[in-house]
């Protein structure tokens, strides 16, 4: 059931927040990537952590990762992401690493001033590195859904699109959900908007939204993971980007509220 109050505060900030000229979708976005793949040679490392609290009954769910992306070829770039997480709830306290994640992102459209949109596909593939035993609450199985010890493959379209002082980022991916002995998973649907400005604040500063979900692959949950992250990212220069963010879930299957804080290192 949704959760009228969060809903009509996320939908606010999304009616009051600006929109931004910076191409790439860079922390603290946590679901949304942009569809202009990283230039040959050039590499990216990013560091953040995110803590998330869940309600009725309660759970705190923290992450510690690392990811880092390479641009491999001209429209082609590989990203490596690597979680730690930390679970603790009134039945589970334990920690250890979470899914390692691949992906490949190819160009398909780069954006030209005639027209301003970029177009990309992305392959996702999840390594089962996770302990579900260690990692899951068996009687709250919304924190950390994705830690199954199976294989996920996902196929992501990616679309950027630029306006004068406006970019605008839109991921639509389907998944192919691995699932467990006993447990029959269903396969899921993910979907993110996210925008970014640079004309509300000084250019070094840069408020964003992004509104991310997908649909439900546990049968004993019967509400939809939808969440809105409003943050900021700060260039300190050098390459280096400083970021922070809050959320608010939307549903019960999605946290309460969750925060974020990070950097990104460009080079």
């Amino acid at each position: 059931m949704i959760r009228c109050k969060r809903f009509l505060l996320a939908f606010t900030l999304i009616l009051t927040i600006g929109f931004s000229t910076t191409v790439f979708a860079f922390r603290p976005f946590l679901e949304t990537d942009s569809a202009v793949p990283l230039e040959k040679g050039a590499s990216i490392l990013e560091s953040g952590f995110k803590y998330e609290h869940y309600s009725s009954p309660s759970g705190n769910d923290y992450q510690l990762s690392v990811e880092l992306t390479f641009g491999l070829l001209t429209n082609l770039e590989f990203e490596l992401e690597i979680p730690y997480l930390i679970l603790k709830t009134d039945n589970v306290g334990n920690s250890g690493l979470g899914d390692v994640n691949l992906k490949w992102k190819l160009g398909l459209l780069k954006a030209r001033e005639a027209i301003p949109l970029s177009l990309a596909a992305q392959l996702v593939v999840k390594l089962p590195t996770c302990n579900e035993n260690k990692l899951q609450d068996p009687k709250d199985p919304r924190l950390n859904q994705g830690c199954t010890s199976e294989s996920d493959v996902g196929f992501v379209g990616l679309a950027t699109k630029e306006f004068a002082s406006v970019t605008v980022h839109l991921n639509l991916g389907y998944f192919f959900i691995g699932s467990p002995s006993g447990i029959d998973l269903k396969n899921v649907f993910k979907y993110s908007l996210a925008i970014q400005d640079h004309s509300i604040l000084p250019p070094a500063i840069t408020p964003m939204i992004e509104l991310a979900g997908e649909t439900q692959r546990r049968p004993s949950i019967n509400s939809d993971p939808i969440s809105v992250l409003v943050g900021m990212g700060y260039d300190v220069g050098q390459g280096i980007l400083l970021d922070a963010g809050f959320g608010i879930g939307v549903t019960r299957a999605s946290p309460d509220y969750s925060a974020t804080v990070g950097m990104t290192y460009h080079f």
